[in-house]
């Protein structure tokens, strides 16, 4: 051990960014939440809440501006860009990058 500088030990700060779906019934007084996903990047976190919730919302076939689906709020870091991106292009980028390629 005499070659030995130093060894040393940090705590350094992680920070993850989790997708949830939160669902209500119609009486308000009953609901649930589930979890889908955790990713490095808020942007991606948000990429892939709007993906999901713009999906449902389309597969429930609601109007557009219905108050019933609640679109995720925008991301704590740099958005790219959303809008004028179809839907498959934004699920094909999601994807893409939770698996670590770029689309």
């Amino acid at each position: 051990m005499a070659d030995l500088g130093k060894i040393q030990y940090r705590v350094i700060p992680v920070t993850r960014y989790h997708v949830t779906r939160y669902w209500e019934g119609a009486d308000g007084s009953t609901g649930t939440s589930e979890g889908k996903g955790e990713y490095d990047s808020p942007d991606l976190a948000h990429e892939v809440a709007y993906a999901l919730c713009r999906d449902e919302h389309q597969r429930l076939g609601l109007p557009p501006g219905d108050e019933r689906i609640i679109y995720p709020a925008q991301s704590l870091g740099v958005m790219s860009g959303l809008a004028g991106i179809s839907h498959g292009a934004v699920a094909a980028m999601t994807a893409a990058r939770a698996q670590g390629r770029s689309a």
